[in-house]
């Protein structure tokens, strides 16, 4: 059952059903990455924003 699932997802013979099943799984792809994206830079500006406080309470010393 699988490998027809495969051959009809690589032959094409579906394309209503692939387009139907593409198209929310890339939306949910675009909107894991765009979630991804924003939480890396958050943390990457968390940790420059304590490396910064971090460093002047340091050389202020």
């Amino acid at each position: 059952m699988k490998v027809d699932v495969i051959k009809s997802l690589f032959l094409g013979n579906e394309v209503r059903t692939l387009s139907w099943v593409r198209i929310p799984i890339l939306t949910k792809l675009s909107v894991m990455v765009a979630g991804f994206q924003r939480y890396t830079l958050r943390r990457f500006v968390g940790v420059v924003t304590f490396i910064r406080a971090f460093w002047l309470s340091f050389s202020g010393h």
